[in-house]
């Protein structure tokens, strides 16, 4: 049986200072002189940080707990009198328990579970729980916490879009690229909505790959309904899969919509098409529901569709119109594998789907744009979007029928033309793209639209491109935003942005970070900031500054004006004599 309580934050001052910043319990009320707390645990909803403490009553130990400090148990119905570690208070049916946590406020949503030798009691925060003086000191009167029916699912207190907490990330987790709805800094706490009332879940995915969330343990059993809404992000196509312990997937073919994109918190205009239903049968205390935008249920650099999913809720009954999706053939036959040197005619969504390698895939659609409007670069090499009645892929490079480069003038193409190519799969910062493709034929499109002429000059050098052409000097742009879906700490971190590596090394108190809501890195006075070009020599670095915070860096080889660094170097070591806020790094480099 579960309990479902409120946390009443009485801001009550201790008369002791405490050895690390506290939060106190004041448990008490229990419905017998013999029911005995045996364990509490707080989770806190912050996504930045994450705590999760649990203390063992019986014996006084921490069972579970992270970072490693002290802690105490007081007993407050006397005068706060210390009870040493490892011995138990004299009366566990009103005391208080201390734990470490950190420095901040944890947003309506944290979670505090009462274990006793009868019953186990859950207080959901409707308030910020303020500790950045040190302290806070919670009352959770068992008494006054409404008691559950055996079947608490029919008893859900949460709001229409929000999700019952074992469906709630608190925190991000970028490697399965599941995201929080909400937004928590130093300064407030933001929440996503959907017509205009609080919504929690999760985000799943990013431009460059699929999401997976796996939820808690969902502490009921039998046959129960998973109810929730789903929505893809702006001008994309997603679909939800849906599975239990690892089971059978089932999926749902989302709608896009112009309010799903941008930043967390999002505001969200929900239609009841985007709510769904599903029995599922045979659960048990310890499920786990997974949910992903992949049908592997990966995080998956070749599947990048992105969804919010919220008001996730399990019931005994449909809320709403039961919708029971499509059942996932949960072993589908294996593509056959190509024979060396076998040619394989494929769509091009085929050809998205497969892997990188050196099987030869032919092509035939129509040239759709070129990659860049008016780029001499792109009609010397032949850099263009062939698009088929199933999706488009960048084809970088049109070659000879034998391989010659720069065979787009030769060839004849045109936009509007439909087009066959032979080319391998490769990819450039997780997009799929065909390099180096051979001419096989072409048919001219019924209305081909004209491309401008070129002025007479000598032939130009190409403009970067996502796979350079060897020997020449290249410019990329590296734009944070690019590389996080949320606020994260990047201290003693190493990132990959493109082809190039990131070392953040962490020497001054505050922590380098990538700030969400204005899309930057912020880089602390004396931290390091080391970047590896790989083969690659680097001979100018920009950063693209913004908010005054203008550095300036000094570095270990070549020169630094301000911001921008100049040298010929495949690694460079850059230290901040002042902070530095940058929203984007300019690299210009060589093969």
């Amino acid at each position: 049986m579960v309990a479902v309580g409120e946390i009443v934050n009485d801001s009550v001052k201790l008369d002791f200072e405490p050895y690390a910043c506290v939060l106190a319990y004041n448990v008490y009320g229990g419905e017998s002189a013999t029911e005995k707390v045996t364990s509490i645990k707080f989770t806190g909803d912050k996504k930045s940080s994450g705590f999760d403490y649990t203390f063992d009553l019986t014996t006084c130990d921490v069972t579970t707990y992270t970072p490693t400090y002290d802690y105490t148990l007081v007993n407050l119905t006397g005068d706060a009198q210390f009870v040493p570690n490892g011995s138990k208070p004299t009366d566990l049916s009103e005391y208080a328990v201390f734990m470490p946590v950190a420095r901040q406020t944890y947003g309506k949503g944290s979670i505090i579970v009462v274990t006793t030798t009868e019953d186990t009691y859950t207080f959901t925060a409707t308030g910020d729980i303020n500790c950045n003086q040190g302290y806070a000191i919670l009352n959770l009167n068992l008494a006054k916490a409404e008691k559950a029916s055996d079947d608490v699912v029919d008893e859900d207190t949460t709001g229409k879009y929000e999700s019952q907490v074992a469906f709630v990330c608190t925190e991000d987790d970028s490697n399965s690229a599941h995201y929080s709805l909400t937004l928590t800094t130093k300064e407030s706490t933001k929440e996503t909505t959907a017509n205009n009332e609080r919504a929690s879940g999760f985000k799943l995915g990013t431009s460059k790959k699929a999401g997976i969330f796996k939820s808690q343990a969902i502490g009921v059993s039998g046959d129960k309904y998973l109810n929730f809404y789903a929505m893809a992000w702006k001008g994309k196509k997603a679909t939800l899969y849906i599975r239990v312990n690892g089971g059978t997937a089932t999926s749902y073919t989302l709608n896009a919509y112009d309010c799903v994109s941008g930043d967390i918190p999002l505001t969200l205009t929900v239609d009841e098409t985007d709510h769904y239903s599903i029995k599922l049968t045979g659960l048990t205390e310890d499920s786990t529901i997974e949910f992903s935008t992949d049908e592997s249920f990966a995080a998956n650099s070749s599947s990048n569709g992105r969804a919010v999913v919220f008001g996730v809720k399990l019931s005994n009954e449909p809320i709403g119109t039961e919708t029971p999706g499509e059942t996932v053939d949960p072993t589908p036959e294996p593509e056959p594998t190509p024979t060396p040197g076998e040619v394989v005619k494929a769509t091009v969504a085929e050809f998205l789907a497969a892997a990188e390698g050196e099987t030869v895939y032919e092509l035939t659609g129509v040239i759709d744009r070129m990659y860049r409007e008016n780029n001499d670069s792109d009609t010397l090499w032949g850099n263009f979007y062939l698009k088929d009645s199933t999706a488009e892929v960048l084809i970088y490079g049109l070659c000879s029928p034998t391989g010659e480069q720069k065979y787009w003038a030769e060839s004849g193409v045109k936009i509007g033309d439909t087009i066959t190519v032979q080319t391998v799969r490769t990819s450039y910062n997780g997009t799929a793209q065909g390099k180096d493709a051979k001419y096989v034929s072409h048919v001219a499109g019924e209305n081909p639209t004209p491309e401008p002429e070129p002025e007479p000059e000598p032939e130009p050098e190409p403009e970067p491109t996502p796979t350079p052409n060897p020997g020449e000097t290249k410019v990329v742009v590296l734009t944070m935003s690019d590389y996080f879906s949320g606020a994260e700490d990047v201290a003693n971190k190493t990132y990959t942005f493109g082809d190039f590596t990131f070392t953040f090394e962490k020497h001054n108190t505050n922590t380098s970070n990538y700030n969400a809501s204005d899309k930057g890195i912020r880089f602390y006075q004396d931290d390091i900031l080391t970047i590896n070009a790989g083969g690659k020599t680097m001979t100018k670095i920009e950063f693209a500054t913004y908010g005054g915070k203008t550095g300036p860096f000094t570095s270990n080889t070549g020169s630094v004006n301000g911001t921008t660094w100049t040298g010929s170097e495949s690694s460079v070591k850059l230290t901040a004599s002042k902070q530095v806020r940058f929203k984007s790094v300019t690299i210009t480099y060589t093969e």
